[in-house]
């Protein structure tokens, strides 16, 4: 295969599966603490929360 034809095969599922994990990670992320966090300056605490 060429590389058009490998993108055109698995670009939409790669995208699928990107926006799939992005999802997940947004709904189990609780943002009043990371909120708090980042308006305190706590930077790593944030990420560290995420």
């Amino acid at each position: 295969m060429v590389f058009d034809e490998l993108h055109a095969n698995y670009e939409p599922r790669l995208a699928a599966a990107f926006r799939e994990v992005i999802g997940k990670i947004r709904s189990s992320v609780v943002m009043p603490p990371v909120i708090e966090r980042l308006e305190r300056g706590e930077v790593n605490g944030a990420v560290q929360t995420v």
